[in-house]
């Protein structure tokens, strides 16, 4: 499986995760916190998945410095964007789900690697 469908599949996956979560927060808490939950996820993965959709192209090393840089940014935006606009933005749970987000793909990563060098025995 080539970097850029890996990493395509563990924002997807790491995605799905928040999305189910999220789900539960609606039972236990309320929308609002389950909406933040979701959009905090939503707000690191999505430059994520921009910037792993963008990889798989032929870029030299001072292109991908600035892509990351641009994958930062939209972070900081997004961010700052929703906690400036939104009428309850439910802090703890938008770093929650930003620190899942953060902390999950890279595990869901390493996971599906030690899948695929186990499947090659």
């Amino acid at each position: 499986m080539k970097t850029r469908s890996r990493l395509l599949a563990a924002v997807c996956i790491t995605w799905a995760a928040a999305t189910v979560i999220s789900g539960v927060i609606v039972f236990l808490s309320d929308r609002y916190n389950a909406l933040g939950f979701w959009v905090g996820s939503a707000i690191v993965l999505a430059p994520q998945a921009w910037l792993a959709l963008k990889v798989g192209r032929h870029l030299h090393g001072n292109q991908l410095v600035w892509m990351a840089l641009q994958k930062y940014t939209m972070t900081g935006v997004g961010f700052a964007l929703w906690f400036a606009f939104s009428t309850r933005p439910a802090p703890g749970y938008v770093l929650a789900s930003a620190g899942l987000a953060l902390v999950g793909t890279p595990m869901v990563l390493a996971a599906m690697n030690g899948l695929e060098i186990n499947r090659k025995g």
